[in-house]
Parts: structure tokens; sequence; C-alpha cells
């Protein structure tokens, strides 16, 4: 048998516990007092053991409670627990009741922006694919929410919002009437809960259910398809932009290109024309007539420069095989050497005829 100490000295009730929406706090914990002495040996050793498995539990507690203490300063920022850190103890004196408490006072301010939310989110839609307990739910948590808001939704509210969220439905006309006319007396929200949970389970096994849906999962896929191929259409315009861009890059590219090309062009040109007018040979060998009114000491000395001159310009007038005009500047250069020649001749043979 248990003893009631493990009831009594274990826990003490304490009804501020009770006013947090979500209990994440542990409840006091007082040591458990030592066993009474006295009895038969067999009442001493049971309260002994009873006692051993309190004092167990007790210790455990202690030992959950500092974990919870320390995962919330872990996970809170320390700018928001400075009030609670002392410079001395740290967190020492702290519990978790009082962490909770310290946050929820202090920055769980609930603005008209979220309560409005709250209402909207209140009023939605019944969405017949879900459970029942689903909606049920959702309503008590906005309920609870708008309590903490100081913005209360009564029972009233809670069964008014309900019969219009299954009425606007169309599927439970007759679970609707039934309502209507029952006595106000009756018209509470755990009635209501009740009676149309009923009635929403006898829907969901109904074939009617089944079609509605189909349907609903029809209309669903629609709007996913519809929705794809929206997005395939964006990728394909935001590629169709991209291939024209790129095809008017490549028309410009394709315009510099031609425009060097007719540059290149046009100076070859005007190279091929430079090397012809470079290249020509300028040498005009002397007259004959002009060689016979020399006399013997003026053609002595005119003979060694011409002829240094004479091979100088046969090896300056060399035109390169690969220019344009090569034919008629190796006639003519030609034609300037053997003229050269046939003077240089006639002057070695006349000393010796003048001389006889």
């Amino acid at each position: 048998m248990r003893s009631p100490l493990y009831d009594l000295n274990l826990i003490r009730a304490d009804i501020s516990y009770l006013s947090l929406p979500l209990s994440v706090v542990l409840p006091i914990l007082i040591m458990p007092a030592n066993p009474i002495f006295g009895g038969t040996q067999a009442e001493i050793a049971e309260r002994q053991y009873y006692h051993s498995i309190d004092k167990t539990d007790y210790l455990n507690q202690v030992a959950y409670k500092g974990a919870l203490k320390q995962q919330l300063i872990s996970l809170i920022p320390s700018e928001f627990l400075n009030d609670l850190n002392h410079h001395t103890t740290g967190f020492n004196a702290v519990f978790p009741k009082q962490i909770v408490a310290h946050l929820k006072t202090k920055y769980a301010k609930i603005t008209l922006a979220m309560m409005e939310k709250n209402r909207d989110k209140f009023r939605e839609p019944l969405d017949l694919s879900t459970p029942i307990e689903t909606w049920i739910k959702k309503v008590l948590e906005c309920q609870e929410y708008a309590l903490e808001g100081r913005d209360p939704i009564t029972d009233v509210g809670m069964v008014n919002n309900g019969y219009l969220r299954f009425n606007e439905t169309h599927a439970f006309v007759d679970d609707c009437k039934l309502w209507k006319h029952r006595t106000p007396a009756t018209k509470t929200w755990a009635q209501f809960a009740i009676d149309f949970t009923k009635s929403y389970n006898e829907y969901s096994e109904s074939p009617a259910s089944m079609r509605a849906a189909g349907i609903a999962n029809n209309a669903e896929q629609l709007q996913t398809n519809k929705e794809e191929l929206k997005l395939v259409a964006s990728v394909l315009q935001e590629h169709e932009q991209s291939i024209a861009d790129q095809l008017a890059r490549y028309e410009e590219q394709g315009l510099l290109l031609a425009s060097v090309s007719k540059e290149l062009k046009q100076q070859q040109a005007n190279y091929v024309s430079y090397q012809r007018v470079s290249f020509a040979p300028s040498y005009r060998p002397p007259t004959m007539r002009n060689q016979h009114n020399r006399t013997t000491a003026d053609s002595s000395n005119y003979q060694q420069p011409y002829r240094t001159g004479l091979i100088a310009g046969k090896s300056d007038y060399q035109v390169p095989a690969s220019t344009d005009g090569n034919a008629q500047a190796t006639r003519r250069q030609r034609s300037c050497d053997e003229q050269a020649e046939a003077a240089t001749r006639t002057r070695q043979k006349q000393p010796a005829h003048s001389h006889q």
C-alpha cells in the first residue's frame, strides 16, 4: 500500500500554476518527512520503503526542475533575463516558473493586429477534408488566445461561430435545423461539440462526402496545375528574353567583325600600293652620246665610281619575288644591267684605240 505521505509531503498545491495556458513548469516540491517510528516491525519496514520511494521521486523532480531551468536559460537570449540574473548568485534562486512568468509579463504583449488576426483564424471556413477534432482544437486555441489578449470569446460566441461554419457548408442542413430548435439552456459549447462531432463523423462515412472529397481533390489538383503552368510560362518567358538578348549581342559582334574585316582589307590594299611605289627601280644609265664625248682622263676617273655605283645599284634594286609587278620590275632591271655592261665594255676598248 502506498503511503499517503507521498501526496501530502511531496507536492504542495499552488493555484498560480493553473493560470498559465500551457503548464511547462513543475509544482513546488517539499522534501518528504522522515517516517514515523513505532508499530510493528512490518509497519516500520513498509514506511521506510515508501519513504525511500518518495525521496527518490523528490530528487528526480528536483533534477528535472534544474534541467528545465538550464534549458530555458540556454534557449532564451541573456538580455531578456537580465532582471532575474543576480550579480552574486546568478540564477541559483530562480525557478522555471519565475522565468516563464517574467517573459509572459514583460514581453508577451498581444497587439490589436494580432487579435484581429486571431479573429480571422477563428472565422475560417470549415475544411471537410480534415477531422472535426482539428477544427475544434483550432477554435479552442483562438478562444484561449483571445482570453490572453483580454478580449475573450464567450461560449455563446463559440456556438454561434460553429453554427455559421457548419451551416455555410450546406452539408449539415438538417443538423443545423435541429440545433436551431433547441432550448437556450441546452445550447452550450460542450453540447454543440458533441452533437456536431457525431454528425460530422456520419457525414464523413457517407457517399456524399466521398464525392465532395473527390471534387475538392480535383479542384485542388486543378489549382496546383494552374500554378505549375504559370511557373512554366514565367520560366519560358525569361528563357525567351535571355535568347533575344544573346541574339542581340551576337548581331553586335557580327557588325563589329565586319567593320574590322573591312578595315583590314583597306590596310592590305594600302600596303600593296606602297610596295609597288617603293620597290620600282630608279636607276637610269648614261646615254651612249655622253659616253663618247668623255675624254680618256674623264673616262678613267669616271670608271671606278660608275662601276661601284653600278654594282651597288644591282644589289639595291633587287625586287622581292613576292611583290606585285614583279615581272615588269625584273625586265626593267635586266635591261638596265645589259646597258650598263655594254657601256663598260665600250670604255675598256677606247683607251687602246686612242693610243694607237
